[in-house]
């Protein structure tokens, strides 16, 4: 039985710094304004949230639109733009996606935020059709025990933050693998099982099968 492998979203197949840049540049456009001005406006919105995963796009959407004067639908589109979304992609996600699943290997998604939003990430690059629909776990906190050990034994989740995949270390059926992109902010190195790109991930599994 192969190893059911998870993996987050967020800086593991999706760029969300390349995401928030474009983004910004994309909303300053349609709004006829400076790019900073946007940044401002999403970083001042970012500051009153609990975790960053509680970001709402109507929330954020709903301010500019208020602060712009402007159709809330219309910046709603901008915003949900598949081309922009497909930009953010890392590329080597579909191949290793496409070759893991040819394998045999059930893939799953484990995200935090809203479910409909990180589901539009994955639909926009027409990923979806790679994972499992009974292993898409999208919660806006994804450290839920109840959930967690339920999981099949040996499961590994791919994730880039170091305070979810501590986390996920006490969990005795879970194997944690730490993703550390060049952009991070926090690349501190928590996990003894660590990859740069997904790539990387098939040298592990070869490792995991001779252990």
């Amino acid at each position: 039985m192969k190893n059911l492998i998870l993996f987050d979203i967020d800086d593991t197949i999706i760029n969300t710094v390349l995401f928030r840049k474009i983004q910004d540049e994309t909303l300053a456009d349609f709004l006829g304004v400076n790019d900073l001005e946007i940044k401002k406006a999403r970083s001042e919105y970012y500051h009153n949230l609990k975790r960053g995963s509680d970001f709402s796009i109507d929330e954020y959407l709903g301010l500019l639109a208020r602060k712009y004067n402007q159709d809330f639908e219309k910046i709603k589109n901008v915003f949900l733009n598949k081309k922009n979304i497909e930009l953010c992609l890392y590329k080597e996600a579909p191949l290793i996606l496409a070759s893991l699943k040819k394998q045999g290997f059930p893939l799953g998604i484990f995200s935090e935020g809203y479910e409909s939003f990180q589901l539009h990430k994955i639909e926009s690059n027409n990923l979806l059709k790679f994972f499992n629909k009974e292993h898409i776990y999208i919660m806006r906190r994804k450290i839920d025990e109840k959930i967690i050990s339920n999981f099949p034994e040996k499961t590994i989740i791919i994730d880039d933050k170091p305070s979810i995949l501590i986390e996920l270390k006490k969990f005795k059926n879970i194997i944690p693998v730490q993703i550390t992109r060049e952009n991070l902010i926090d690349n501190s190195i928590v996990c003894e099982n660590h990859i740069n790109n997904l790539e990387e991930l098939f040298g592990l599994l070869l490792k995991f099968n001779n252990s």
